[in-house]
């Protein structure tokens, strides 16, 4: 009678502690701030790939959201690793920005679950998340397509991804950053790189990701630390004039290097001709040899050319070096 009843009291203690233990997951204060690591390839480009480290931190008014994206080099001769960052502040509570999904009320079994059921294996989708943030002073990493999709739904149903809690997520995310997800961006864009300002935080941010800090939000990929250490070293193909120009414009302006021209392997000289007007600007431009990717980025540095009132009349002939110095390749 007595082993019944110690068997019935511990019975008991364990359901009690049980309850006690899920109600503590249960009311975990939700994470003030939150990082995600994105990797995403497409067979359509270059680029072929993109990582992205996103932060997340609760404001007095929502949620500030911060975005630096780290583009590898897919071909020697297309481009080199390039940085970019965005930012924007949602108007709400990380709360509903989670869904009311708390990343420290899961349990830690569907964690270690998830992370052991993904270790080898292959994202069709062709992008990887990975959460991180601290719950009770511990540091938490969720493989968020692996563990928060098979927790929140059914685990024995398919559930499609476009109506799956990562993938409801993360449209939010692209919709407060830019609008649009990053692999529906135009592949290869025909215009000069845009000059653009990085929010307040960027410089610190960038930092973190080049001394490594979020090297293990993307376990299975390249260091996104390397990287983007490797877009300070290396230079786009560069654009030269080949001799002497003269008369030379005040405001000498060289042409870019279009991006389609370097996926292309496109390189060599352009050839022009023109005559400077009575108001100093370049008329009756002739491109007299070069090739055709190349052209249309000669004519648009060459119409911003001014030249000195002496120059009026004169018929100047450039030559412009597009150096595709890589893989072997070489133009003459």
């Amino acid at each position: 009678m007595r082993v019944q009843s110690s068997w019935i009291i511990w019975v008991l203690i364990t359901i009690c502690f049980g309850v006690a233990t899920a109600q503590d997951k249960a009311q975990a204060p939700m994470p003030t701030e939150i990082y995600l690591g994105r990797y995403s390839w497409v067979d359509v480009g270059p680029p072929f790939s993109y990582y992205e480290v996103i932060s997340l931190r609760s404001v007095a008014d929502g949620v500030q959201i911060e975005r630096i994206k780290v583009t590898p080099p897919s071909d020697a001769c297309y481009t080199s690793s390039s940085v970019s960052s965005s930012s924007a502040d949602v108007k709400e509570p990380i709360a509903q920005l989670l869904a009311d999904m708390n990343p420290c009320s899961i349990p830690e079994e569907e964690i270690t679950r998830g992370q052991e059921q993904c270790k080898d294996c292959v994202d069709l989708s062709g992008r990887t998340v990975l959460m991180q943030t601290s719950c009770a002073g511990q540091t938490r990493r969720i493989h968020m397509q692996d563990t928060l999709d098979k927790y929140v739904f059914d685990p024995h149903r398919e559930t499609p991804e476009s109506t799956s809690w990562t993938g409801d997520f993360m449209n939010r995310m692209n919709r407060a950053l830019a609008g649009y997800d990053i692999v529906d961006k135009p592949v290869l864009q025909n215009s000069p790189p845009s000059a653009t300002l990085p929010p307040i935080r960027a410089a610190e941010f960038l930092g973190g990701i080049e001394a490594g800090d979020f090297d293990s939000l993307f376990p299975r990929g390249n260091k996104v630390s390397a990287i983007a250490l490797r877009a300070k070293t290396n230079p786009i193909p560069p654009v030269s004039i080949v001799g002497n120009l003269a008369p030379a414009p005040s405001n000498l302006t060289l042409p870019y290097y279009p991006r389609i021209a370097r996926a292309a392997h496109v390189g060599g000289t352009v050839k022009a001709v023109f005559t400077v007007s009575p108001e100093g600007t370049v008329s009756e431009l002739k491109i007299t040899d070069g090739q055709p990717m190349l052209r249309g980025s000669v004519e648009s540095a060459m119409k911003l050319w001014k030249f000195d009132k002496e120059a009026s009349g004169k018929v100047v002939e450039v030559q412009f070096k597009f150096n595709l110095d890589c893989a072997g390749l070489s133009h003459p």
